[in-house]
């Protein structure tokens, strides 16, 4: 037997040290290839991260994309509601004031309407109506909240008391202004007594 092994001594050699670089390529093989999987591993991670930051990024703009065009749906609701040119909204400015006054249960004694001055931001133009009102102190205050809480674009400019006699009555001087878009054509002056 010691024959055939001395026979096959070349053989049994090379097939030995074949093994023997087998095993090291393989070490080394494994070896490498992990130092790769940890270094894919951690671009993965860095790629993650990366993502993250983005999507955080991404919905930051798309937060302020929603911002945006909110502010810009409010300043064209302002702009074309609002403060719509005097052709739509005078008209209804007018007649919401006298239903607040008619709700109040006062009177008027006399309406006047005067245009502002023309503004060169956004070409927009003030108009004032002034209209004094005779009543209780408590009808007085109603119309001055309804007219705080109108749905129209009313500022109330100045309130002045015009006294008030023995019956309990209170006279007061309003002064609204608002804001029309664009230029408002005639001055309108009118005069009402009741």
């Amino acid at each position: 037997m010691i024959a055939f092994w001395k026979q096959r001594r070349a053989w049994i050699l090379a097939i030995g040290a074949l093994l023997v670089l087998n095993t090291l390529f393989f070490l080394t093989y494994r070896v490498r290839y992990e130092e790769r999987v940890d270094d894919a591993r951690a671009r993965l991670g860095q790629a993650k991260e990366q993502l993250a930051v983005a999507k955080a990024r991404r919905v930051d703009y798309e937060q302020q994309l929603a911002a945006h065009k909110a502010m810009v749906e409010t300043i064209n609701t302002v702009y074309e509601t609002w403060w719509s040119t005097p052709e739509k909204r005078l008209t209804t400015l007018i007649t919401e004031t006298r239903k607040l006054v008619e709700k109040c249960g006062l009177t008027v004694e006399n309406v006047s309407y005067s245009r502002g001055d023309v503004s060169g931001d956004g070409g927009t133009t003030t108009m004032d109506i002034t209209f004094s009102v005779q009543g209780t102190y408590l009808q007085l205050r109603q119309l001055i909240n309804l007219l705080e809480l109108s749905d129209e674009f009313i500022i109330i400019d100045s309130v002045a008391f015009n006294g008030d006699d023995p019956s309990g009555t209170i006279g007061l001087n309003l002064r609204l202004r608002t804001i029309f878009k664009g230029e408002v054509k005639q001055t309108r002056v009118k005069r009402v007594a009741k």
